[in-house]
């Protein structure tokens, strides 16, 4: 897991952090999102976090997103960032016009479960791309592991709903899928809201 450690002193260095997924954003890029925003104002209380779904949520990610009321940006601004972390993007097609991010000259870190090209992954100063795991909020749930931030209990069901959603049900769960859901699921009472 050490290999999380350069993107923690991205985020702990940074003060204007925007946060990207993929167009019409689905379950596991709203909650790696939301996942993220929560380590990022732990490690980094004083940065200026921004989300940005570019054309906005999918129907699915709808309800997880009022869950956690969380808010978001379909277009970037013109305000400038120090750092853009890209998670559950399988590409710059998934960009729409936030692909121009990839040009422009800040650091930027890929979290991402799909296999990538080697050109794509050469715009990311950090990349991790984890086939092993079946969605990107059980990655972003390593890297709050990685940097001993605990989740509420709205989140630790927002990641169990992630994964859920992400592997149809378990149907394409990994092994590790279920050694990552052994803690969230042990220590909330998963309620229906």
């Amino acid at each position: 897991m050490s290999g999380y450690r350069r993107t923690l002193e991205f985020i702990k260095r940074s003060k204007k952090i925007l946060i990207v997924s993929h167009r019409g954003a689905d379950v596991d890029g709203v909650v790696s999102s939301a996942l993220m925003k929560h380590l990022i104002s732990n490690i980094n209380p004083k940065a200026d976090v921004r989300i940005l779904f570019p054309k906005g949520i999918s129907n699915k990610a709808e309800k997880i997103l009022d869950y956690l009321d969380l808010e978001f940006l379909e277009k970037i601004n013109e305000e400038e960032y120090d750092l853009a972390i890209f998670l559950d993007v399988g590409g710059p097609s998934v960009l729409d016009s936030s692909e121009k991010l990839l040009k422009i000259k800040i650091p930027r870190i890929l979290i991402d479960h799909h296999l990538q090209s080697r050109s794509f992954l050469d715009r990311f100063e950090v990349f991790h791309v984890d086939e092993s795991s079946s969605s990107t909020c059980e990655m972003v749930y390593e890297l709050l592991k990685e940097a001993e931030v605990s989740l509420n209990d709205k989140l630790l069901h927002a990641l169990v709903a992630g994964i859920f959603v992400e592997t149809k049900f378990f149907l394409n769960a990994k092994c590790k899928t279920f050694s990552i859901l052994e803690k969230p699921v042990s220590y909330t009472h998963l309620r229906a809201h």
